[in-house]
C-alpha cells in the first residue's frame, strides 16, 4: 500500500516509525527565534536574538563566544540565522554570568543589556544631591523616597560620587549666570 503525505513548508525533519502495524510520521517545525529568545549557533556562541537582518544573518542584543573567552558582544551581527538553536538553560545562565562579570544585565521587559547599579542593602547608607549642590547621606529602607532617588539616578555609594555629580549639575547652573 502507497501513502503519501504533504510536509508542510516550515518543517525541517520528518520522522516516521512503525509501532504496530501503523505508520507514524512526525514533523518537527524549524526554529524560528523570536525577538528576546536566548539562542545559541553551532559556533560556540549564545546570543539574545533581536531580529533578522537578512536571508542568511541576525542581529543580536549581546552575544558571546566560549572560544574567545566569554567576551560580550552588544548588537552583533554575526549569528546565521539558519543554524540557530534555542539555548538551554545552562547556556542562558552562561550569557547571563558573562554579562554580569562585564558589570551589565538583560532587561527582558524592555529587551535591552543595561548597565548593573550598586543598591544599597536595607539600613545601609546613599547619598543623594540635594538643592544647592549639597551632598546629603540617607539610610535606605526602600521607601517611596529611596526607589525615587534610585529610579532618578540620584543614588550613589559614596558621598564623593554624590559630590562629583552635585559638581558637574553645578557647573551647568552656573552657565546659565
Amino acid at each position: 500500500m502507497k501513502q503519501s503525505f504533504t510536509i508542510p513548508e516550515n518543517c525541517t525533519t520528518v520522522t516516521v516509525e512503525q509501532i504496530e502495524n501503523k505508520l507514524i510520521a512526525t514533523f518537527e517545525a524549524k526554529f524560528e527565534p523570536k525577538d528576546g529568545d536566548f539562542v545559541k549557533s553551532p559556533y560556540n556562541g549564545i546570543g539574545i536574538f533581536q531580529k533578522r537582518n537578512n536571508e542568511d544573518n541576525c542581529i543580536v542584543y549581546c552575544y558571546i563566544n566560549k572560544n574567545r573567552g566569554l567576551s560580550v558582544y552588544e548588537n552583533d551581527s554575526r549569528c546565521n540565522y539558519n543554524a540557530l538553536t534555542l539555548a538551554t538553560e545552562s547556556e542562558k545562565q552562561q550569557l547571563l554570568d558573562a554579562l554580569a562579570k562585564d558589570g551589565k544585565k538583560w532587561n527582558a521587559e524592555l529587551k535591552r543589556v543595561e548597565k548593573l547599579r550598586w543598591r544599597a542593602g536595607e539600613g545601609e547608607k546613599y547619598f543623594v544631591c540635594r538643592e544647592g549642590g549639597i551632598t546629603h547621606a540617607y539610610i535606605e529602607s526602600f521607601d517611596d523616597n529611596d526607589d525615587r532617588f534610585f529610579e532618578t539616578g540620584n543614588y550613589f555609594q559614596t558621598r564623593r560620587q554624590s559630590q562629583t555629580a552635585a559638581d558637574r549639575i553645578n557647573a551647568i547652573f552656573a552657565e546659565n549666570l
